[in-house]
């Protein structure tokens, strides 16, 4: 028996078997949804796999799946873009041929448009980072979200 499944016993011992068939069918859901996603990615080439949106949200994604996130802010939207890295920032997107950009869901948009503007990027859509949609929009649940934000940047990637 894993510690989880004892800290369930012990809390709701009534309860510990739904937890634990529930835990266990999220658990597959999410293997499923990481081979979904490697899937995907498969397909792209490594030098191609390059994002432009408006701040460092998708590290963990990125090292994970190969992807590089290229923004005018870093991980914490409070900070301001210096003048110096967005200029930087925009010779390297120009060098690496990115040319699709993306709103994130929680952010002004306005800094990434800005950007995009100086390249010539066009709008990919809006990636869901920091919350979910509503139940009747695209990313509803954790695995939406995932699939909605990977569909948009393949999509992106196939045409760039």
């Amino acid at each position: 028996m894993s510690a989880q499944a004892c800290a369930w016993n012990a809390a709701d011992p009534q309860g510990a078997a739904t937890y634990q068939a529930n835990g266990a069918r999220y658990g597959a859901e999410l293997q499923q949804l990481d081979a979904y996603v490697r899937q995907q990615f498969a397909g792209i080439p490594p030098a191609k796999r390059k994002v432009l949106t408006s701040h460092d949200a998708f590290g963990y994604f990125g090292a994970t799946y190969g992807v590089t996130f290229l923004s005018p802010v870093g991980l914490s939207t409070e900070g301001e873009a210096s003048a110096r890295g967005v200029a930087a920032l925009i010779r390297q997107i120009k060098a690496e041929k990115v040319r699709t950009y993306f709103f994130e869901n929680s952010n002004d948009p306005r800094l990434v448009q800005q950007v995009a503007r100086a390249i010539g990027a066009e709008p990919g859509g809006v990636l869901f980072v920091e919350s979910l949609s509503p139940p009747d929009g695209p990313a509803p649940t954790y695995a939406g979200m995932v699939r909605h934000n990977v569909d948009l940047m393949v999509a992106a990637m196939r045409k760039d």
